[in-house]
């Protein structure tokens, strides 16, 4: 039995009952938050509208008025409060008040390893998970990467939270710039025809995105800025707004996500 994972019995908003939780880690909190903060909201606009109500029954004593300003004032604190939590959380790592968003890096039992390294151990339920999370809001992927897959495959395994991140952002603005546009995404952390080195695929800090099936991508990664050519290889770099480098690899876009700029040719 893992005792990592609990059955829900009484399901909190945006679980089923009898769905597993991963109580060791930022899953459990991120529901348990949310909940909590859907709740004092709730309860801060139902203080309000009792201390309006009270304030219109009280006749114009000075008693009930000073308390049924309290009572709306407390509920304001209390609103005030909920908005400062969810700012300072959501400053911190967006994961940790976005339940669409995984949560922790995902890690292999080597640093750098394939998915499913372990023979089934807890860092592969990890990028399983991701992969799971991701699948479900539109993002193809090559096969995972195992012990009897070891090309044409991804890994998900030592990937950052913010390269996810990046992923999933992409995908968002991808739906929104039309229906034919897809993500999929053909690279990650596998150590397959990929160079190592800090800001590497290894590293966890890259992605690869298909370019073959998806003119919508490439029209919307195209529209990002060029600010280079990159000097191994030749390739053009698009910058997107966040900071994230997109080198044109032709067959597909190489993503380097919180990364230094690369070294570019000389204009």
């Amino acid at each position: 039995m893992d005792t990592k994972e609990y059955t829900i019995l009484e399901p909190l908003p945006g679980q089923k009952a009898g769905e597993k939780v991963d109580v060791s880690g930022l899953s459990y909190f991120n529901i348990l938050y949310n909940a909590a903060l859907a709740i004092t909201v709730t309860l801060a606009f139902v203080m309000i509208v009792l201390g309006g109500i009270q304030w219109s029954a009280s006749m114009g004593s000075p008693g009930a008025i000073s308390d049924a300003k309290k009572r709306i004032y407390g509920a304001l604190i209390g609103l005030v409060l909920a908005f400062v939590s969810w700012l300072i959380l959501n400053t911190i790592n967006t994961a940790l008040v976005n339940p669409k968003l995984p949560l922790a890096q995902i890690t292999s039992t080597n640093g750098r390893g394939a998915v499913g390294a372990g023979g089934g151990s807890t860092e592969s339920t990890q990028a399983e998970a991701v992969r799971t999370s991701l699948e479900q809001q539109g993002v193809a992927f090559l096969p995972a990467c195992s012990s009897t897959r070891t090309s044409n495959c991804v890994s998900l395994a030592g990937m950052r939270v913010d390269t996810i991140n990046e992923i999933l952002a992409l995908n968002e603005q991808c739906k929104s710039s039309g229906k034919f546009c897809k993500v999929s995404i053909t690279g990650g952390t596998e150590n397959i025809l990929h160079s190592d080195g800090a800001y590497s695929h290894q590293g966890g800090y890259k992605f690869d995105a298909d370019q073959g099936p998806n003119p919508a991508l490439d029209k919307l990664i195209s529209s990002y800025p060029v600010v280079g050519i990159r000097a191994s290889d030749n390739a053009t770099v698009h910058q997107a707004p966040n900071g994230t480098y997109y080198a044109d690899e032709k067959s597909h876009w190489d993503a380097c996500v919180k990364c230094p700029p690369p070294e570019f040719k000389p204009a």
